[in-house]
């Protein structure tokens, strides 16, 4: 069988050969129109109408050749013309749209150099010669040898077929002996079939054999994947159970921690409670000491106020007190100026600044200088300014520590106070430390000293928005 298809292949790859010369050969002789030389072509090629196709007459008035295209012009009888440009090197026929819808088609052959022959189908037929006359003449000597070659070439090419013809009849002379040889390999190749039925055979025993076995292991392999399966439905009974019970010790932790949670918040309530209570308590401690201390605070103020009138009463004008006086209200009008009619102040404070600098004051001067204590005293803010430069005045001179000291330990008691119910407050650390730098007074003895812990604790109290009074 291998030698027959080896001995088929043969004979058709020579055919083929054979086949493909001759297309070469046959293929060598088509006309090249795109070695047509350029120019200007003219000659005669016409036609008349015909009583079978009716095509107007007509003729080619011209053919311009390019490197790229052929431009062929045609004229009717009529005198009406038409042309068209066809690519150069085209391998489809050549249509021309001609007058009254009608078309034909034409073919170009080189007769010779610069000389064409034209052939017209279809609607329109005819045959006729084109020449390009602005080529120059054929050298005669030249054709000679180019007809020689052509000669010799065509020589070769017979010899060539020659050739083949002798190549068709050594293979033919070959089949010839295959098929001898075929009829005698038939026998040979009925006995190797005859064999290779029996492998078959025995093939096919082996497989069946071995299908037998197979089927031995694919049940031996159900088995095991049943005991497989049946260990897999245990694993997912165990756990099936490892979740129920994890989710009941979840449900036992989630309670733990919610009677814990619940213990803890009772346990915080109840000390939060506490704190509360105590802090009530010592609140109203606090409300008791602040109430204690506003008392005491009106009753120095009263008694402030009480001790400021009698020096008021018992105070003889002279030019040093209205110096005093004249201090009070410049203090007064650098902090509330605002506060009150300055057109009224100046027309009373006029005349008294102009005894300012007298000895000795009569009546008129004493009335002018009561007019004007008597308006500045309606101002509370004044009256404050005066009553603390007239005690400051007095305390100055006497060193009446007592009262002073008296003053800074209320003030210093307010404090506490505040200290204790504003622990948290921001800032509060530059008070805290003032109070326990000055809380023990007993070792202070000058009034200059005492008044001024007092104004430093005063003024942080007033930095904390607290205006002590």
């Amino acid at each position: 069988m291998i030698i027959f298809n080896f001995i088929k292949n043969y004979i058709i790859i020579n055919l083929f050969i054979i086949i493909n010369i001759c297309y070469v050969l046959n293929f060598s002789y088509a006309t090249e129109f795109d070695k047509i030389p350029n120019g200007k072509y003219v000659g005669e090629v016409f036609w008349q109408t015909s009583s079978i196709d009716g095509c107007m007459p007509g003729y080619i008035s011209y053919m311009v050749v390019t490197d790229k295209y052929i431009i062929l012009l045609a004229k009717a009888t009529t005198g009406q013309a038409i042309s068209h440009k066809y690519p150069k090197d085209s391998s489809t026929e050549q249509i021309f749209e001609w007058t009254n819808g009608d078309k034909f088609s034409f073919k170009l052959d080189m007769i010779s150099l610069g000389k064409l022959s034209m052939t017209i189908s279809k609607k329109c037929s005819t045959t006729g010669i084109l020449i390009n006359k602005d080529l120059a003449k054929i050298n005669v000597d030249q054709k000679m040898e180019e007809i020689k070659a052509e000669e010799e070439k065509i020589k070769t090419e017979v010899d060539s077929i020659s050739t083949i013809k002798e190549d068709i009849l050594k293979v033919e002379s070959e089949i010839l002996e295959l098929k001898t040889l075929l009829t005698k390999l038939s026998e040979d190749e009925e006995n190797l079939l005859d064999k290779k039925y029996e492998i078959i055979e025995q093939r096919e025993l082996e497989i069946k054999k071995e299908k037998e076995i197979e089927n031995q292991i694919t049940e031996k392999q159900k088995n095991i994947e049943a005991k497989i399966e049946e260990e897999k439905q245990v694993i997912i009974e165990e756990k099936k159970k490892i979740i129920e019970e994890r989710k009941e010790l979840k449900k036992l932790a989630e309670k733990e921690i919610a009677e814990a949670k619940q213990k803890l918040e009772e346990q915080s309530n109840k000390k939060i409670k506490q704190e509360l209570d105590k802090n009530k308590i010592e609140k109203e401690k606090l409300d008791i000491a602040r109430e204690e201390l506003k008392v005491k605070k009106e009753k120095l103020e009263l008694t402030r106020s009480l001790e400021v009138e009698q020096i008021r009463n018992k105070q003889i004008w002279s030019n040093i007190s209205l110096k005093y006086f004249f201090k009070d209200i410049e203090l007064f009008l650098s902090l509330h100026k605002d506060e009150i009619d300055m057109l009224k102040f100046i027309e009373i404070f006029k005349p008294v600044k102009i005894i300012k600098n007298k000895e000795i004051f009569n009546a008129e001067d004493l009335k002018s200088i009561k007019r004007l204590e008597t308006f500045l005293l309606e101002n509370n803010d004044f009256k404050k300014i005066n009553e603390e430069a007239i005690l400051q005045r007095k305390y100055s001179k006497e060193e009446n520590i007592t009262v002073a000291k008296a003053n800074l330990d209320n003030l210093l008691e307010f404090t506490y106070s505040y200290l204790v119910n504003n622990a948290m407050a921001d800032g509060i650390e530059g008070l805290t430390r003032l109070y326990n730098t000055y809380k023990d007074t007993t070792e202070l003895k000058s009034y200059k000293e005492i008044k001024s812990i007092f104004i430093m604790i005063k003024n942080e109290l007033s930095i904390l928005g607290v205006d002590y009074k």
